[in-house]
């Protein structure tokens, strides 16, 4: 650990209650800045990692039982920002300190609870409750001072304490494998029992039993030399091949000399399964009970009663191993070995068809500490495929999976990794996460002869529903809302729509389509079944709204639904749907009404130059076919000839219109236009006839549209000829109405006028008078004013 002989510490302390101290330090290590924040109690107190969905810690809450005399100031720094709030949980008060790190930093959690001057070791891992926390702040992917391999081996966590109490600038010499300062000074053969321990941590056995062999040849007599065998027996004991007669040999020469050393029962416990491999019984079952009486304390006490049970392997066995394998797991030291233990016992169970067991102990192993799969991955490989043959397909899968997870990519075993693991979830009815694997399996390896055969299991697995409608309908939807915006969700949603269209749910699948594959074919052929089947012309017109322009519509449903489309004041939309369909109707009654709608439809899209076109052709099919039904585009027919200025067409549509339709209220703006015609022209007899067939219309409908502009027209027209009593007979009439009070003034005055011309200078006066008590101010009221006066004063001359 030479890295602390370059660390340059800052720190400042302060005190909570006089219970809690906190400890924050600055350091350096190859150019990289780090900061430990040491959290130290005078009684047990526990510290939490928040961990977010990227696996990745967000913050770290810490527990203090009681209430504080004081608290502090919440702080923010380069490497942590730090504040508290108290928390009340089952029914106690706590002081609730949360640490959350800077922006771009990364923290991890350690348990210290030993003083390093003392000679005890220091143990690895986290403890959930201690009276010393140490908080890691660093910006990278490794704390800066530890090394990649020593965090695995170690579970990321830390050995030591960062900060000596009752030092300023501590540093921290070498330790041995015991952990205790070596007293020297450095050699070469320091330097290559450093790199020998470094192979070791990194699990190079190979590398490390050959610098091992070219050290004891160099350094006969270095201070190492015990740990030098010591690692050689564990590497040996490690790397896959080695010749176990070796290992015998140097484990019994390292254990006669350094038998009470506290690495003597591993030495021993790899001794006895060195004689296991030789099938050397009798010997492996000595030096295993030997561990047991000699060090009932030790790590390995518990894992030489599992390799005693390991060797039971008769049916009068049967009885005895179980009790072997539960008295080893339940003095089991540390995760580690409870997990070698809980491994051993369980794949024991699975040979012996006890499925219970198994699963309980691989579970337990599965949660608390998955590494240890990762310890032998050949060995973990071949249980998940033994769990698989025996039928345990969810751990089997789950082992299968978490071992792909860490397996080189891309390479053939990943490869076949992934695969079992699809086929494994898909057996236990796992499918979400059978999809994920083989989704992995696709992507990493696309090429694969197995590609195909993935790709189709996975199609069953997600797809393949048998049963109901509405089982098939109910897992699509579950895949379209856990798979979101993935092909998975798209080919779910096309199925689904599938199962509605079969079912004839036309409108169902309708309301799928902006969801859908524009080109999928079932979205026409739904659109056309539902305008097919449906008879309301709202909900008609509704679909339209959406409906593709392209759409190929027999000729009665285009006409069903052209016809909706307008009603419902949708032109543009039909025009784009309708506009260059059905040009080949032979059939001359539907070839009638296909254009009178498209006629009806340029019209309002303001084409009047294909209407009038189309209405042309419409009339003829219509007399020729008598469809009276389709006369009526006469009248947009000949507000179009109309405003375009074919004044005569018009008119002799106008003709056609009043033979055809008699007392039609239409008729009044026909003649209407007419009469505005004819005034334009100063054509008095045609606006005697315009005037007088709006003023018939109005009466046969009692109507009043056009009046009293008409009634004046046709009143000043006969007066202008002379006829005073057609004039006086149509402003009397009028005059009989509900008038405005000023277009009753101008009645008033024109008969007035007209009675003075006659002679009837009484009446003539009568009505001016009439005109002249109306309170309408306007003009005519000043012209019957005017007029009354002239009367008068010419009633007085002599």
């Amino acid at each position: 650990m030479r890295f602390l002989t370059f660390l340059v510490i800052i720190f400042s302390s302060f005190n909570l209650a006089s219970a809690l101290e906190i400890t924050l330090n600055y350091g350096k290590e190859k150019g990289v800045d780090f900061a430990v924040l040491n959290l130290k109690n005078n009684h047990d107190f526990t510290c939490k990692p928040n961990i977010n969905l990227q696996n990745k810690i967000q913050s770290i809450s810490c527990y203090i039982e009681g209430i504080p005399q004081s608290g502090f100031n919440p702080a923010k720094g380069p490497f942590f920002d730090l504040s508290y709030n108290m928390v009340k949980m089952d029914s106690k008060n706590y002081m609730k300190v949360e640490v959350m790190p800077a922006k771009d930093m990364h923290v991890k959690l350690f348990s210290t609870f030993l003083d390093l001057k003392t000679p005890l070791g220091v143990p690895s891992g986290e403890r959930s409750k201690s009276k010393s926390f140490q908080i890691v702040a660093y910006n990278g992917a490794n704390i800066p001072f530890l090394d990649p391999s020593f965090e695995v081996k170690n579970k990321d966590t830390i050995n030591f304490p960062v900060t000596i109490l009752g030092t300023e600038a501590p540093t921290l010499g070498e330790l041995d494998v015991n952990r205790r300062p070596l007293k020297y000074e450095v050699g070469q053969d320091f330097e290559a029992f450093s790199n020998i321990k470094d192979l070791m941590d990194k699990k190079e056995y190979l590398n490390a039993l050959n610098a091992i062999s070219s050290a004891l040849k160099r350094y006969k007599d270095s201070l190492f030399l015990k740990d030098m065998i010591y690692y050689a027996i564990v590497a040996l004991s490690k790397q896959p091949g080695s010749d176990p007669a070796s290992i015998i040999a140097r484990a019994k020469d390292w254990i006669s000399v350094y038998s009470r050393d506290d690495k003597a029962p591993e030495v021993i416990y790899y001794l006895a399964l060195a004689y296991i491999k030789q099938s050397s019984l009798k010997n492996a079952k000595y030096y295993l009970i030997r561990i047991i009486s000699e060090y009932p304390n030790s790590r390995y006490s518990p894992l030489a009663r599992m390799s005693l049970a390991n060797m039971l392997t008769t049916k009068a066995d049967l009885k005895q191993a179980p009790l072997l394998y539960r008295r080893a797991y339940e003095e089991a030291k540390d995760l580690e070995s409870a997990s070698e233990i809980a491994v051993s016992w369980a794949v024991f169970s699975l040979n012996n068809d006890d499925l219970t067991n198994t699963k309980n102990l691989l579970e337990k192993v599965s949660k608390a500490n998955p590494t240890y799969f990762l310890e032998n991955i050949s060995k973990s490989y071949n249980l998940a495929k033994e769990l698989a043959d025996k039928g345990v397909y969810d751990l089997a899968a789950k082992i299968m999976f978490y071992l792909s997870q860490n397996a080189e990519v891309p390479s053939k075993t990943h490869a076949e990794m992934l695969n079992d693991a699809g086929i494994y979830f898909a057996e236990a009815k796992d499918y979400d996460n059978a999809h994920k694997a083989n989704l992995l399996f696709i992507h990493h390896y696309p090429d694969s002869a197995l590609v195909k055969r993935v790709k189709s299991r996975d199609d069953g697995i997600l797809f393949g529903v048998n049963g109901s409608n509405d089982k098939k309908l109910a897992r699509y939807e579950y895949l379209i809302k856990t798979y979101p915006n993935t092909p998975t969700a798209k080919k779910a949603l096309e199925l689904k729509a599938k199962v509605l269209y079969d079912e004839k749910r036309y409108k169902d699948v309708i309301a799928l389509s902006p969801s859908l594959d524009k080109n999928l074919a079932l979205i026409d052929g739904a659109y056309k079944n539902a305008f097919m089947s449906d008879k309301d012309c709202k909900d008609i017109a509704s679909l339209a709204k959406n409906a593709p322009n392209n759409l190929e519509l027999d000729l009665d449903t285009s006409i069903k639904v052209f016809s909706c489309m307008q009603k419902k004041h949708l032109y543009q939309k039909a025009n784009l749907m309708f506009k260059d369909k059905h040009k080949d109707i032979n059939d001359s009654a539907k070839l009638a009404n296909w254009l009178y709608l498209q006629a009806k439809n340029l019209y309002a899209l303001g084409d009047d130059k294909d209407a009038i076109k189309a209405s042309y052709d419409v009339l003829d099919l219509a007399f020729a076919n008598a469809k009276p039904e389709y006369y009526d585009i006469g009248f947009p027919l000949f507000s179009a000839l109309f405003t375009s200025g074919r004044k005569d067409e018009a008119i002799k549509v106008a003709k056609t219109l009043d033979a055809r339709f008699g007392d039609d209220p239409r008729l009044l703006t026909v003649h209407f236009d007419l009469l505005n015609l004819a005034e334009t022209q100063r054509n008095r007899s045609a606006i005697k006839l315009e005037a007088s067939k709006i003023l018939e219309l109005q009466a046969k409908n009692g109507r009043s549209d056009f009046s009293p502009y008409a009634d004046f027209l046709l009143a000043d027209t006969e007066s202008d000829d002379k006829e005073y009593d057609k004039a006086l007979k149509v402003l009397n009439a009028i005059l009989n109405t509900d008038l405005k009070p000023q277009d009753k003034q101008q009645a008033l005055y024109k008969s007035a006028n007209i009675y003075y011309v006659k002679g009837d200078k009484q009446e003539s006066v009568k009505r001016l008078e009439t005109c002249k008590a109306i309170d309408a101010g306007s003009s005519f009221g000043i012209l019957c004013s005017n007029a009354l006066g002239l009367q008068q004063d010419t009633s007085t001359l002599p």
